[in-house]
This record gives structure tokens, C-alpha cells and sequence, in this order.
């Protein structure tokens, strides 16, 4: 294991914050899926901490509920071809069925495959511990990883509709890691198979993923807990499998004997103590597989269909005992070796969902331009602060990994300014220290030093892509602490937001600059107001400090002695009584 207890970043979502003017919302919603002979309900405790903080708790219409094996012969048997007899999807002898009622818009949403067909109806009964399965029900959650991932797809397109988000969040346990991956990258013919726009770059429609406790690699350990799993011969257990050696009944792998869903291999492999050997559910045994991962066993996605590379992932691993496992899965098959970074805890495999902590901690918004959160002008979100990998410090941290940040971008269709409100309900305790605002070529136009109370940066800014970079130092406690930020457009029509303002004074850039002893600082005011001019270094700190006090409307330039402070970038910001604003400085020796 290289790497273990990584802080992250994860965005939260939201109170009421009158200082903000409205409640907050998730910039992607989140779906949550389960593993092995579980269903939604295994997510409660984790779903119930992150509801705290959002503007509508998840409810039961939060859940997207499936039956994936719609036609079993009989309890446990699963019909292979999922989209039925006729071999078109959407009808009522698909294997696959989706439960008729939609779901609500919200920002937590999770999928259950633990419910029941009737196919003397046919009917989806929804799963109740309490209710018995009878002889003509079939249970769903023991289906195969290939079907799970067209169910996915299903559910990610659902909750995009009802939403109107562009992205989703995906977190797994166990077996659903494995359905968020055959989603992802599951190809046929040379296109993806699961993705709602095949031939688009993101057309997965994915900005994160998170998995706890996902048997990466395989796991043979299953067909060890009879007592605990309905059928040890069904298509999931056929899929986690990373070889075969210890069962009868099939035809050798002239490789290495791998699991034919997992490493690839020709569905004959598969011994015939499994329900059946259809690996791709198409209704023929004999199919030659492509395995999610690279069949040489080296800890890597198949090459042939990767992993996306637009998408940040997380494996969060554990290590629950002496044997380097969690009590299901061996701690190396838990992650991918060279993809994605991982997250060490020490639950047992069927608390692992549970596992709030770990789990925020690995909703890690990207700290850099290209993976930046896009944010809706005129919504409100919140992020928390908190430490990075320890062995992946930001570049500019010194080694130091509990400096964060966090990135978004705003798209603006006009020149204009853009109004960026940051703050939260407790500002000293979340960590925060500077925010940043760049233009589409990274270059910093604006930026403010943040303390105890709420700032709020006028930009002007073009057409365009604009970034937003949040800088904070990680505490113990700081991820107990959100930060609420909301970027509007103050000039123009963007969105929802119309807002127009006056921007109580102008600044113009220091001159000269670069320079070595001195800089002019000229602005104008609107009306009489205390001034204040403060230089901060690159990471934040009060280098320079000067209090102009009460000056008149109209023009003023100050000459600000710059003599006693050493080469490097800083930012000079003029705060007035009613607004502020910050220009980059360079200082040369």
C-alpha cells in the first residue's frame, strides 16, 4: 500500500445562510451503489450525515430501484440475455427492470437491486426484510456486474433528467465499485457500450468516483459464507472470482486461469457449477471477454478499455485485521496500483458503508484547472477543507500537505462582472485562507485574503471560462467546518442571475510592475470611505499593512514602500467600507 489515510476535500452541500441569500446545492448529485446481497439501506448512516448539510434530505424517493433478473427459471437462476427474447431494450421481457415511479430532485440519490419479480403478473414487488420470497419472486442482487452496469446507466440518466445536472458522483461498495466500472468501461465494437453520449469525451457524464472496499483484483473468499450469500454459484460470485483453481467443472484458461470477467477469457473458462456461463448476458455461451482489467495481473484497467482519464478516482482500502484484509477482501486487490489514489481505514467489509468518515474524505474535488468543478452562476455550494494525500502535497506547499485547494470554473457568454461571495457559518474554524480567480488562461485577475468574515470579490471578466481556486490550511476539525461560496453575474445575463450593481470604487494596477522598491497604488472612490491597502504573499500571509483612513470620493494614489520585503509574487488588496479588490504584484531583487 502506498498511501494511506488520505485527507481530501469533499464538496458538501448546504444550509441556510442568509449572508448568502439562499440555500446551497450539491454541483453534482451523488448515487451511491451497493454491493453483494444489499440493497440502498446499507448507505443510511453515511447518507443520513451528508443530508445534514444539504437543502433536501434524500427520502425513499431517492432511490432508483431495479430487478436484474426479471425472468430467473427459479430462485437464484438468473435469465441471461437482458434485453429478452425479442432483443430489444425497454420492454417487458427485458431481464432488466426499472420500477415505475421516478425519482425526486435532490442532491443524494442510491440504487437497490435487492427487490423481487413476479412473472405471473409480471410485477416488481420492492424488497421488505419482512416479506418472504415466494416461489414465483426471483431475487435481483445476485445478478451479473454486466447487467448491473446497463442498470447504472439507467439510473445516472434518471437522475441527470429530474436534476438537470451535467455530471454525477459515483460511490460503490464492494461489487457496485465493480458496476461503476463496467459502466464506465465496457466497449463493443470499438465504441462504450453504457455511456449516455458514446462518442463524446465525457459522455459518461461522471466527475468522481469513490469506492470502499471494492474488490478491484477479485475476491474468492465468497463461496467461503454459504450461510451468508443466497446462491455461491450465481452470476455475481462467477464475476468477482480471480481464477477458478479451487472449483471443478470447466475448461482450463491457457493464461492464467482468471476470472473471465475481471482478467478476460473465452465464457467457456467459466466452470459449469455457475448458474450459467454468460458472461456479456447475451443469451450465447462461447463469447470471447473482455476483462475490466489487464489479464497479465499487474494492478492496472484493461489497456484495450481503460479506465476514463477525465474522471478523479478514489479506492479507499482496509485493513481490518493481522491478515491484510477486510474480513472479505485481501487489502491488494482493493485499489488499482497505478490509478486513482487510495484512502486506508480498518472497517470489517459489510461496515465498510458506514464509513462516513473515510468516505467524505475521499469526495475530493480536483485542486487543478483541467478537473475543476463547473458551478451554475448564481447557486450557492459549500466545500470543506482538509489534508492531501500525505505523499502528494500541492507543489507549491513546501512538503506541507495540509495546505488545500479546491478548483471550479464559472462559464460567462459576456464580458461583465462576476460577484464571488465566500464565507460560512464559521469562517475562522474552516481553514479557509485566500481565494483566487483566474481567467481561462490561469493568469490571476483577482483575489482576497479570507479570515473571520464573509468576502465578496466584483471581477471583471470576458467571455469565457473563469476559474476559482480556494486555498485553506487543514486542521483536525476543519472538515467540520464548511465553507459557502456563490459566484453570480453582476453586469449581464447569466442564468439565473441578473444582478446589477455599482462597484463602490475602481483600482487600477500598480505601476510600476514588476518592481524593486516602490509601487504607485491609484483607485478612485464613489463616495468618502476608510481605506485600507495590505500586501500578502503566495501563500497568503499579511507581509505589508497600511491604514489610509477616511478619504473623499474621486482619485488618490499612495506610494507604498516596498523596500523591506523580498522578491517573490504578492497581492496588493484596497479594501474600502463597502467593497475590496486585488491586483498581483511582483517584487524583483
Amino acid at each position: 500500500m502506498r498511501t494511506k489515510l488520505f485527507g481530501l476535500i469533499f464538496l458538501l452541500f448546504l444550509l441556510w445562510l442568509p449572508a448568502l441569500g439562499q440555500t446551497g446545492s450539491a454541483p453534482y448529485p451523488i448515487i451511491f451503489v451497493h454491493g453483494l446481497d444489499s440493497y440502498d439501506s446499507t448507505w443510511t448512516q453515511t447518507m443520513d450525515t451528508l443530508a445534514k448539510y444539504l437543502a433536501s434530505p434524500y427520502s425513499s424517493n431517492s432511490v432508483g430501484h431495479f430487478v436484474l433478473n426479471a425472468w430467473g427459471e427459479e430462485y437464484g437462476y438468473d435469465v441471461t440475455n437482458y434485453k429478452g427474447n425479442n432483443n430489444v431494450l425497454g420492454d417487458l421481457d427485458d431481464d432488466v427492470q426499472y420500477y415505475t415511479s421516478d425519482i425526486a430532485n435532490g442532491s443524494i440519490f442510491a440504487v437497490n437491486f435487492k427487490n423481487f419479480w413476479d412473472w405471473t403478473l409480471p410485477a416488481i414487488y420492492l424488497y421488505d426484510a419482512a416479506t418472504p420470497l415466494g416461489d414465483n419472486q426471483s431475487l435481483s442482487n445476485q445478478s451479473s456486474i454486466y447487467k448491473q452496469g446497463y442498470a447504472l446507466k439507467v439510473m445516472i440518466q434518471k437522475v441527470l433528467s429530474v436534476t438537470g445536472a451535467q455530471k454525477v458522483i459515483l460511490v460503490g461498495h464492494s461489487m457496485g465499485g465493480l458496476a461503476i466500472r463496467e459502466y464506465l468501461q465496457r466497449q463493443e465494437g470499438g465504441q462504450h457500450k453504457w455511456w449516455l453520449y458514446p462518442t463524446a469525451a465525457d459522455g459518461h457524464r461522471v466527475a468522481r468516483v469513490v469506492t470502499i472496499g471494492t474488490p478491484h483484483l477479485g475476491s474468492n473468499y465468497m463461496n467461503l459464507k454459504n450461510g451468508k450469500i443466497p446462491s455461491p454459484y450465481s452470476e455475481a460470485i462467477r464475476d468477482l472470482r480471480y481464477d477458478y483453481d479451487d472449483l471443478t467443472g470447466h475448461a482450463p484458461n491457457p493464461s492464467l486461469d482468471d476470472g473471465v470477467y475481471l482478467f478476460g477469457g473465452v465464457e467457456t473458462y467459466v466452470p459449469t457449477s455457475f448458474h450459467n456461463q454468460d458472461v456479456n448476458c447475451n443469451g450465447y455461451i462461447g463469447d470471447a471477454i473482455d476483462g475490466i482489467n489487464d489479464g497479465d495481473y499487474n494492478g492496472a484497467s484493461n489497456p484495450n478499455m481503460p479506465l476514463p482519464g477525465n474522471i478523479d478516482y478514489t479506492w479507499i482500502t482496509s485493513s481490518y485485521n493481522t491478515n491484510f484484509d477486510d474480513g472479505i477482501v485481501s487489502l491488494d486487490r482493493q485499489y488499482l496500483w497505478y490509478e486513482g489514489d487510495t484512502l486506508l481505514t480498518d472497517k470489517y467489509h459489510t461496515l465498510e458503508p458506514g464509513d462516513y468518515y473515510s468516505i467524505i474524505r475521499g469526495l475530493d474535488e480536483p485542486y487543478y484547472g483541467n478537473g475543476a468543478y463547473e458551478l451554475k452562476l448564481g447557486r450557492t455550494i459549500r466545500g470543506f477543507i482538509t489534508s492531501q494525500p500525505a505523499n502528494k502535497p500541492l507543489s507549491w506547499a513546501g512538503g506541507d500537505n495540509n495546505y488545500d485547494c479546491d478548483a471550479y470554473k464559472v462559464i460567462c457568454s459576456s464580458p461583465g462582472v462576476l460577484k464571488t461571495i465566500i464565507g460560512g457559518t464559521s469562517i475562522a474554524n474552516s481553514g479557509l485562507f485566500w481565494v483566487y480567480i483566474c481567467n481561462s488562461s490561469y493568469v490571476i485577475i483577482d483575489s482576497s485574503a479570507i479570515s473571520t468574515s464573509t468576502v465578496t470579490l466584483n471581477t471583471t471578466v470576458n467571455t469565457g471560462a473563469i476559474y476559482i481556486f480556494v486555498y485553506g490550511y487543514a486542521y483536525s476539525t476543519t472538515w467540520k467546518y464548511p465553507y459557502v461560496m456563490k459566484p453570480s453575474f453582476v453586469t449581464g445575463v447569466e442564468g439565473e442571475s441578473n444582478i446589477n450593481e455599482n462597484i463602490s470604487f475602481a483600482f487600477s494596477d500598480p505601476y510600476p510592475n514588476p518592481t524593486k522598491n516602490y509601487t504607485m497604488v491609484k483607485y478612485q472612490l464613489s463616495k468618502p470611505s476608510d481605506v485600507s491597502i495590505k500586501v500578502y504573499n503566495s501563500i497568503g500571509q499579511l507581509v505589508k499593512a497600511v491604514d489610509l483612513k477616511q478619504q473623499g470620493a474621486g482619485w488618490h494614489q499612495y506610494d507604498c514602500n516596498l523596500s523591506n520585503i523580498s522578491a517573490g509574487v504578492y497581492f496588493v488588496r484596497l479594501k474600502s467600507a463597502q467593497d475590496q479588490a486585488t491586483k498581483k504584484l511582483i517584487i524583483l531583487r
